[in-house]
């Protein structure tokens, strides 16, 4: 085979990033690529964003589009809905898909990109030769994945993984999901960033929080820690309930190592079943920020009979 003789894309597209992965017919990843997204940008101007990162790595690369088949999009937030026809993308994401649609010819297939980001791993990352697993990935908020019996699980409504938006107060503050004191709006990178300031530590973003905690600022690390033992026991009860052969984080916080890995399999130990002797390995993810559009990618490749949602020019 001649491997440029066909082309696959996938996006990321996040709340403050765009990500991108093309993949060639061998299924070897031959470029990558990253560009930021104005805060608050509506769908259209991340539509736009993924489209220039789309055309600027095909330049930089000299990858000659014509050759593309299909582009796979993750994004933030539920993105299967069964009461839509078949076939179609919830209102809120079809700006982004239906623009690349358009630009590039080709269809376009979503999914959530925490979700995808577990299928990354699950087929060539931290988790490849895993049939049961937990994925959970630890940014700007808090998403995640499951992948039961060797196949990706999104669930009746698309909201499969969505470990962020388990409530640990019912009283606690409201989250844009509609609930309230959910576990994203504890440890969150805007969360954790606002309790950093109360102890005096003022930090401008994810960035700056995960770097002063890898200096080991003594502060940083203990809110770090803190927020790892809340995700540890949410995960102890999703393993309870799921009995994963490994359970993997991913996202920035999960650069830290023994200071986020440690709380959590120490929850996990302790919470999930201790008494039945099992192991449930804990592991930080092996693709880095690139996870779920290489996922997307995945997606295309191993899921395309079972798509959700797609759209054709």
């Amino acid at each position: 085979l001649n491997p440029s003789a066909g082309l696959l894309i996938g996006l990321d597209v996040g709340r403050r990033r765009v990500r991108l992965a093309i993949a060639n017919v061998a299924h070897e990843i031959i470029a990558t690529g990253m560009a930021d997204i104005p805060a608050g940008a509506d769908a259209p101007a991340q539509a736009e964003a993924a489209v220039r990162l789309v055309r600027r790595v095909g330049e930089e690369h000299g990858i000659r589009l014509g050759a593309l088949e299909a582009i796979g999009l993750g994004l933030v937030g539920i993105v299967d809905d069964p009461s839509l026809p078949a076939g179609a993308v919830p209102a809120r994401h079809a700006p982004v898909a239906r623009r690349l649609a358009e630009e590039f010819g080709v269809r376009v297939a979503v999914d959530n990109n925490a979700r995808l980001a577990a299928l990354a791993e699950s087929t060539w990352g931290a988790a490849r030769s895993v049939g049961d697993l937990v994925y959970v990935r630890w940014s700007v908020g808090v998403g995640g994945g499951f992948v039961v019996g060797g196949r990706l699980l999104r669930g009746a409504h698309g909201a499969a993984g969505e470990i962020g938006h388990v409530s640990l107060d019912p009283e606690g503050p409201p989250c844009h999901c509609g609930g309230r004191g959910c576990l994203e709006r504890r440890i969150g990178s805007q969360a954790l960033l606002e309790v950093c300031a109360a102890r005096g530590i003022a930090l401008t973003g994810l960035d700056a929080l995960v770097a002063a905690a890898q200096d080991r600022v003594p502060g940083v690390c203990e809110v770090i820690s803190a927020a790892a033992a809340d995700l540890g026991r949410i995960l102890a009860d999703t393993v309870v309930q799921l009995d994963p052969e490994r359970v993997v984080v991913g996202g920035e916080f999960a650069s830290l190592g023994s200071l986020v890995l440690d709380p959590i399999r120490q929850a996990i130990d302790g919470l999930a079943l201790p008494k039945i002797g099992r192991r449930i390995g804990v592991t930080p993810a092996d693709l880095g920020v690139n996870a779920s559009a290489m996922g997307a990618i995945a997606f295309l490749l191993n899921e395309e009979p079972a798509i959700p949602g797609h759209l054709r020019p």
